[in-house]
């Protein structure tokens, strides 16, 4: 039995605790509809929101929405790569923050921004050339994240023990310890 909600008839706070907590893929649909921000946000959110309820929202006029929808679990890559290109800075860091940023968004933006090079490094889908290139780079951060990324070789830990700065060395020896245990146990 299905039963049928007139959202407009429901208050602000429970549209918004449906936003997050429903599964139901009309409910959601009709919320990516909402004229509150924070709603379609929430939606966006929502790890059961669809590829077509996300695409949707990374086009939304709200930037937080599609930082949203950069940050979903369930976002694909060829969203993905539609807000690497985003006007506004913080949905492109949430992109390169997202695991599934595939390698060639994470290698465009591995040349860019101290910032930008340093949310790129810290990304476990970076590939290794990736991380060789930055584990050289200039910026102290970036080198750190480098250091703590357990995607990174052990050749590349192994070449930040040397490192001029010396909490890069001591990440650098942390993470290649535990990568090592990871592997081993």
């Amino acid at each position: 039995m299905k039963i049928l909600i007139d959202l407009s008839k429901i208050s602000f706070e429970c549209r918004l605790m449906l936003a997050k907590s429903t599964s139901d893929e009309n409910i959601l649909k009709a919320l990516s509809e909402e004229t509150y921000p924070i709603v379609r946000r929430t939606v966006a959110e929502n790890p059961d929101a669809t590829y077509e309820i996300l695409l949707k929202l990374s086009k939304d006029e709200d930037w937080q929405v599609r930082k949203a929808v950069a940050g979903n679990t369930n976002v694909t890559s060829d969203i993905l790569l539609s807000l690497s290109e985003d006007v506004n800075y913080l949905v492109v860091e949430e992109v390169l923050g997202n695991t599934k940023a595939t390698p060639e968004i994470l290698l465009k933006y591995s040349k860019s921004k101290p910032k930008m090079r340093e949310i790129v490094a810290r990304n476990t889908n970076a590939t290794a050339e990736i991380l060789l290139q930055l584990s050289k780079d200039e910026d102290l951060n970036v080198r750190i994240a480098v250091a703590n990324n357990i995607s990174a070789t052990f050749e590349i830990l192994q070449s930040l023990f040397l490192d001029s700065n010396s909490l890069v060395a001591q990440t650098a020896l942390y993470t290649y310890r535990e990568k090592y245990y990871r592997e081993n146990h």
